[in-house]
């Protein structure tokens, strides 16, 4: 799938112009951006991780996590997901800790995650009239927010009332019973509205990073893209590299970021014929990806020869 997505673009956009591009960029300042930004989403990731983990799962302290999420970057050059699944494996191993409790706990922060993602996105229609070939996207951006955040305040007011007699008549039904006590919901059954803000402040400076780095990648060709078609259109394209269609997203992250960017890029390289919104936005989108892709695989084996050996041994009693 990567190879027939970049064979595409390749067709589109040919390598040789791709290359000129990356010539004309200010590589000092790109690897600048790439470590900064590998070195405040890991640090901010993980402190909120071991919080998260530690409130639900098991105790751990900021340099375990550390390592532990450095090691499965190695799996998310794969994908996202299986360096999710890596977390539940090293503390199934390590702290003998549920499997369906760590997957609940890391999709309750996905779902924290997603709803921050969709809040740009409405601040950005909110304040800008965006059209993506001529359809306004105010309604639509409008209708996802009311169902998502109705759904989302509905299913954690379910769970804040939990223990409250009037909910207790429906949980007495038998396979509603054994489905509301399942691992899985541990973490929205046990979160409290304080867990809820304290994990949304923890996370809202990571996303907000995440989206803005896509900017950086444009920033240094010397372009500009409006912010708020950055955090419209962006969390679109950090979705999709979380989809696994192609290892770690590659292919697809770049297709969408030239597409939704082409349109309002900016840039005196790009006024004076010198190149063309698609090669700026392809050479950034691919020095962005294999950068942090560099670092994660760099790091992940530090962190991997670190704690190798404790994801194969028993715990101890």
């Amino acid at each position: 799938m990567a190879c027939g997505i970049f064979y595409l673009l390749f067709t589109q956009t040919p390598p040789k112009n791709i290359l000129n591009a990356i010539l004309h960029a200010n590589i000092p300042l790109l690897l600048f951006y790439i470590v900064l930004y590998f070195t405040v989403v890991m640090l901010l990731d993980v402190w909120a991780l071991q919080l998260a983990l530690s409130r639900f799962v098991a105790k751990l302290n900021y340099s375990e996590t550390l390592l532990m999420r450095g090691a499965t970057y190695l799996l998310m050059v794969i994908n996202y997901n299986v360096g999710q699944g890596g977390i539940v494996f090293y503390l199934k191993r390590t702290h003998e800790a549920p499997v369906f409790k760590t997957i609940g706990t890391l999709l309750l922060m996905t779902v924290i995650d997603f709803s921050i993602m969709l809040f740009l996105a409405l601040v950005s229609v909110f304040f800008n009239d965006i059209q993506y070939h001529n359809i306004a996207l105010k309604p639509y951006v409008y209708t996802l927010a009311i169902l998502f955040y109705g759904g989302f305040f509905i299913w954690i007011a379910f769970w804040l009332n939990f223990k409250k007699p009037f909910l207790q008549k429906l949980i007495l039904v038998p396979w509603i019973n054994k489905l509301v006590h399942r691992d899985i919901f541990y973490a929205f059954k046990e979160a409290s509205l304080k867990d809820y803000l304290k994990f949304t402040l923890l996370r809202l400076p990571l996303i907000v990073t995440i989206v803005a780095a896509l900017y950086l990648m444009i920033h240094g060709f010397y372009s500009h893209v409006p912010f708020s078609k950055i955090f419209l259109y962006g969390p679109i394209v950090l979705f999709s590299g979380a989809i696994p269609i192609t290892p770690s997203g590659l292919g697809t992250s770049q297709a969408l970021f030239v597409e939704f960017f082409k349109s309002s890029l900016t840039s005196p390289l790009v006024t004076n014929g010198t190149l063309t919104p698609s090669e700026i936005l392809l050479a950034g989108g691919l020095i962005g990806a294999f950068g942090n892709l560099t670092l994660k695989a760099v790091f992940g084996l530090y962190c991997l020869s670190k704690k190798s050996k404790d994801l194969f041994t028993p715990p101890s009693p």
